[in-house]
Order: structure tokens, then C-alpha cells, then sequence
């Protein structure tokens, strides 16, 4: 199935940069592969959207794959250690993670009403002092994981609470009340050339202006989830994996929502799906202008290039 250039599946389109929410740009139609254009990983790729797209839009059966894979999880939780828990909530985020629940309901009966009632989501009242049944029933009512930050005393912002049953290569306990200095510590660079942006960015970020950003990777099979730790396929297809982040400021709470939504294309399918022309050649050039240290932190190893070469053009 091919898309509509400017469109993304299912749902919108990064195209420039902006961390000045102070005077804030109008809502503009990301572009997922706008990235291609640089030379580095080091760039936030911020685009505003409007309110109606916080939360991207979704298929019927895009909903039962995510909420099944979420579903075996959930079952699984008492036999996984704690480090491996999907969903996590520190004391402090409970009000947050309520007033997440209601703009999450409120949004997604009146932009997504239709797939919810073909999904047949029911949205059920729990106790209000139960944050952790709070988050477990929002993780269930979309395909995307979810994240809540809120700044510490010292004025840095933490994550608080967590949903994440497609982590790529972390996992949230390793993450959770940790800084924004220190959950992005893997990156190359970060600390240097990134930080003071994202920090300036997470404290000017205005209510009810989301913005959106895309993530990538490719990875052997399409395995939802990469944990940390497990032995990783050798063999196998090439998928491309996009996450499509979205930050949205609570009004009461102050804090950040930070939803991932996760897709897989085969890689061989690239252009075809995305409807853009040559991006998987783009892809492998961009990938080629990567420093080796930015290669290792995507998980492109030698071997990795090595079968990447079959899909060179030229």
C-alpha cells in the first residue's frame, strides 16, 4: 500500500526544526524522514501539530495487534523481575497520571471516536487513588506507549511514570526518576551539543500545543519490542522502525506526556510504503555519514552493513 506524499500511515507527516515555543510556529504536517537531510543524529526535529493530532490516527487492526502484544505482557508481569515491568509509577506522579487519563479519554472520544467504538474500548472509572490501574487502562486504549516527566526540585525535568511494552533497546526501571541528562546519556554527544535545547524546550513547552518528532532504527525481524540484554537475530528479514513521539504539557499538573507510537516496514518495501522516491537509497547514505560512534548507538553493526550493501543501487 503505497501513501500520499506529505501523509503517514496511517496517520501525519517533520520538516524543520523549531525549540521556540515562545513565539510558536503554526501547526505544519511532519515529515518521519526529514532526518535524511543530515549528516548527524544530534537533532530534535520538533513540529508542531495541532490539538486534534496528539495522538496519531489508527486502524481497528493496527489497535488489536498493539493491545495483544500489550496484553501478553500484562499477563506475564508477576514472573518478570522488576527490572523488566512495563508499566511503572513513582508516588509523586499520581495526580499527573489522573489528569493524563481524563485529556487522554476526553481526546480520544471526540478525535478518535470512531475506531474506539470499533475497537470497542470502554472507558471504566477507576478509584482515583489507583495510578497504577490509571495507566494500565490508558496503555490499553491506544497502540502507542506512554511516558509522563515532571521536574524535580532541583528543576530538571524526571521521568515519573511509564507504559512501555515496545522499548527500543531500554527499558523504563532503567530510566525511571532519572534526568533528561541522564536518560539520553547513550547518545553521542548529547550532553554537549543537545541538552540545552531539550531542557530549554521540556520548560517552554506551552499547554495544548503538542508537538511531534520521529525516531528510527532497523532491526532483524519485527519483533515489537527490543529489550536490552536478549540475544538479537542474526537472521532474517530487515524491518525499518519508526516511532512517532508526540509532548504534550498537562494544564494542571505541569507535567510532559510523552507518547511513542511504533510501526515496521519491511525494508526492501521502503520506498513503496512511505511513496517517497529513493528514500531507502537516502537512507543508506545517511546511515553512511554516521560516525561510528553514532552507528554503534543505533545498533548498526559491521554485519548489519554488511547485509545493508544487497539494497545498493548504485
Amino acid at each position: 500500500m503505497g501513501r500520499r506524499r506529505g501523509s503517514w500511515l496511517p496517520a501525519d507527516r517533520p520538516s524543520t526544526n523549531t525549540c521556540n515555543t515562545s513565539n510558536p510556529m503554526p501547526p505544519r504536517t511532519p515529515d518521519p524522514f526529514a532526518f535524511l537531510t543530515r549528516d548527524t543524529l544530534l537533532h530534535m526535529g520538533l513540529n508542531p501539530v495541532t490539538d486534534r493530532d496528539w495522538v496519531a490516527p489508527f486502524s481497528a487492526a493496527e489497535f488489536a495487534r498493539f493491545q495483544q502484544h500489550k496484553l501478553r505482557l500484562l499477563a506475564a508481569r508477576e514472573q518478570a523481575p522488576d527490572s523488566a515491568q512495563p508499566v511503572l509509577v513513582a508516588a509523586r506522579a499520581a495526580a499527573a497520571v489522573g489528569e493524563c487519563r481524563q485529556a487522554l479519554q476526553q481526546h480520544l472520544q471526540r478525535d478518535h471516536g470512531a475506531v474506539m467504538d470499533a475497537c470497542g474500548i470502554a472507558f471504566k472509572q477507576t478509584p482515583a487513588s489507583d495510578a497504577m490501574a490509571d495507566l494500565q487502562d490508558m496503555s490499553l486504549w491506544l497502540p502507542d506507549d506512554l511516558c509522563i516527566l515532571q521536574p524535580n526540585t532541583a528543576g530538571d525535568y524526571v521521568l515519573t511514570a511509564a507504559a512501555v511494552f515496545c522499548p527500543s533497546l531500554w527499558l523504563p526501571a532503567d530510566k525511571m526518576n532519572k534526568t533528561l541528562a541522564d536518560i539520553h546519556h547513550p547518545i553521542p554527544e548529547f550532553g554537549q551539543r543537545l541538552l540545552p535545547s531539550v531542557n530549554r524546550f521540556f520548560h517552554h513547552l506551552k499547554v495544548g500545543r503538542p508537538v511531534v518528532r520521529f525516531n528510527w532504527a532497523i532491526q532483524v525481524g519485527d519483533a515489537l519490542a527490543r529489550v536490552p540484554g536478549q540475544v538479537a537475530r542474526k537472521e532474517g528479514p530487515l524491518f525499518y522502525r519508526s516511532e512517532r513521539q508526540s509532548l504534550l504539557r498537562l494544564p494542571g499538573s505541569g507535567a510532559v506526556v510523552f507518547l511513542i507510537r511504533t510501526q515496521l516496514w519491511p525494508l526492501a518495501e521502503l520506498d513503496e510504503i512511505s511513496g517517497e522516491v529513493n528514500l531507502l537509497q537516502r537512507l543508506l547514505r545517511h546511515i553512511d555519514r554516521l560516525s561510528q560512534p553514532e552507528r554503534d548507538y543505533k545498533g548498526i553493526s559491521n554485519s548489519l552493513l554488511t547485509t545493508l550493501e544487497q539494497f545498493r543501487t548504485g
